[in-house]
């Protein structure tokens, strides 16, 4: 099954995965697993994802395999995004500032706050003072 640049973009990992390659191109598979906080074979899933999409393309060179990014492959996804940037006219709702009485949260905030109290001193036996000193 084909995958398209936008399924490559979808996943968080997969958007960090580009990133790199975009400033280390080419990275082998460890050096770009060395990379995240995740398992080996999560990154590798992730990488055929990524070539099944069309923006990474994997070399094999002796044992080492080489992931390589395809930058062109993404400019379906500027073109797409694109059209909403490049609007005249924009599309979003007019909304007027609120004012102080219609922010509930903000005043319900300042009522639960609790006062704060002087932290009381405690006292030891003169037997584990004595222990405590020694620390």
């Amino acid at each position: 099954m084909r995958r398209d640049p936008f399924q490559s973009i979808a996943d968080p990992n997969r958007r960090k995965i580009i990133e790199i390659l975009s400033k280390e191109s080419p990275l082998t598979m460890n050096k770009l697993a060395e990379k995240f906080e995740i398992s080996r074979p999560a990154i590798s899933k992730h990488v055929r994802i990524l070539e099944k999409s069309g923006v990474v393309e994997i070399k094999q060179i002796r044992v080492e395999r080489f992931c390589y990014l395809k930058p062109e492959s993404l400019m379906l996804v500027e073109e797409w995004v694109k059209q909403f940037l490049n609007s005249e006219t924009p599309k979003t709702k007019e909304t007027k500032p609120k004012t102080k009485t219609e922010n509930p949260k903000k005043e319900t905030v300042k009522k639960a706050t609790p006062k704060k109290s002087s932290p009381k001193k405690k006292t030891f036996p003169e037997d584990e003072e004595d222990q405590l000193s020694l620390f």
